[in-house]
């Protein structure tokens, strides 16, 4: 759970067998390394996990540059992870990625999927690609057209395996489309 007025995220114990911990907050995580209540980074509600687990991705604002926050699993226990790094200013081709919204990694492992706010085009959004490295963290895209999708106030996006593509919702034309690379 996100905690954008402490800028922090919260890990809530949801197993059952975990007895007196089911259902209660396990462990809390300051973004940017900085400790709970920081106003530095603020969540932005946009959560997603790699397909194998170890890292978790948290789209963030921050005071003066906007990005996604990369969290590694500590352990196998119900804490699970902690603050890992801060990816911001991240960019495709030659635009930068504003307002991150919400994002989800390819089944992969390999792209970060980001719906956001283009600099060059704001108010209008679109979808940014980022290449996951090994570490986790997020690479700066490339493409021959940034973002790889645009419309207006784009907010939400999944990743269909079936399809090999991404959806992205848009609040303004409250439509879904499909994006393929």
């Amino acid at each position: 759970v996100s905690d954008g007025a402490n800028g922090a995220v919260y890990v809530i114990d949801v197993n059952a067998n975990d007895g007196s911990s089911y259902r209660t907050v396990v462990n809390r995580i300051g973004l940017l390394g900085s400790g709970i209540g920081s106003t530095l980074v603020q969540p932005q509600g946009g959560i997603a996990f790699g397909p194998d687990g170890q890292y978790a991705y948290l789209t963030e604002a921050g005071s003066s540059d906007d990005g996604v926050t990369v969290l590694k699993i500590a352990s196998s226990t119900t804490t699970g992870y902690s603050y890992s790094a801060v990816d911001e200013n991240l960019t495709q081709d030659s635009t930068t990625m504003i307002s991150p919204a919400q994002i989800t990694i390819s089944p992969n492992d390999q792209m970060a999927y980001v719906a956001g706010t283009s600099s060059t085009q704001s108010p209008h959004g679109g979808l940014f690609a980022f290449p996951v490295q090994t570490n986790g963290q997020l690479a700066n895209g490339s493409a021959s057209v940034s973002p790889i999708w645009t419309g207006t106030q784009v907010y939400g996006v999944a990743y269909s395996p079936e399809d090999a593509a991404a959806f992205v919702t848009s609040t303004t034309s409250l439509a879904v489309s499909s994006v393929s690379e």
